[in-house]
């Protein structure tokens, strides 16, 4: 088997509820005082709630950004989304529901975890 690309083994777990507008979303984390996309994903249409795993190119942990001010802050991660092609990245307000209140901490983990699942 030929695979291609980077591979990833770090995830971040993204949960959204029904009145989540459908879209593409970038999960954006401030290391050492520069922003960087370490991943992405797609809420479909329909108006449903759900949780996905989102591979992610970080390791550690970071503390969610309530707002696009506390992005400045190293070792902070936001959501961001872009209103229209041509448009920039800007921060998502539904950052603290679908990723954790604000300053709450968000681990990359090396991989989905079932809910409930025992800890070693």
């Amino acid at each position: 088997m030929c695979v291609t690309g980077v591979l990833s083994d770090s995830y971040v777990k993204v949960v959204w509820n029904e009145t989540t507008p459908a879209g593409t979303y970038f999960i954006i984390a401030n290391y050492r005082g520069a922003q960087k996309v370490i991943g992405e994903f797609k809420i479909p249409p329909g108006g449903h709630k759900g949780r996905i795993f989102v591979s992610v190119d970080a390791e550690g942990s970071f503390f969610v950004a309530g707002n696009s001010g506390a992005m400045d802050t190293d070792g902070t991660v936001g959501l961001f989304t872009r209103p229209n092609p041509t448009a920039d990245l800007s921060y998502e307000a539904g950052t603290t529901t679908m990723l954790g209140g604000a300053g709450s901490r968000v681990s990359c983990v090396s991989g989905p975890r079932r809910e409930g699942a025992a800890r070693q």
